[in-house]
């Protein structure tokens, strides 16, 4: 696995193929140690990028768009995402009651698909923590 780098400023990781940005409610960019177990509204913003030039995909016409989250106990969760920002290739999840759990250690991965010329990427493999609650 690649070394991640986190620009508190701005809310992001960036790592080779991927940048996700973390956006919790009321739209504040936060750094990725403030997600806790159970968060409800967190936003997890993923670009999808050509690893080779580094260009953001255009998804204007793709129809599969999806996070899958790898909780610690290694079960994989697809996650159906939307479109943020198709010319930018960013694609957004927002997490409801019960997906942020349990704490620990988590992997998330982009994946985006466009049917009509067979056309499949999937992100390089983020790490993030989920913190767990006093109470």
């Amino acid at each position: 696995m690649s070394e991640v780098s986190f620009s508190p400023e701005i809310g992001l990781l960036a790592e080779f193929g991927v940048i996700v940005e973390v956006v919790l409610d009321k739209g504040r960019s936060m750094g990725l140690t403030h997600i806790h177990e159970g968060d409800i509204g967190t936003q997890f913003i993923v670009q999808v990028v050509d690893a080779l030039t580094e260009d953001a995909i255009d998804l204007t016409a793709y129809d599969t768009l999806e996070i899958l989250f790898q909780k610690p106990d290694g079960t994989v969760v697809t996650q159906t995402a939307t479109l943020y920002d198709a010319t930018n290739g960013k694609i957004k999840y927002t997490t409801v009651d019960g997906n942020l759990t349990p704490s620990g250690q988590w992997q998330l991965q982009g994946h985006v698909a466009h049917s009509g010329n067979s056309t499949d990427h999937k992100t390089e493999v983020i790490e993030f923590k989920v913190y767990a609650n006093l109470a």
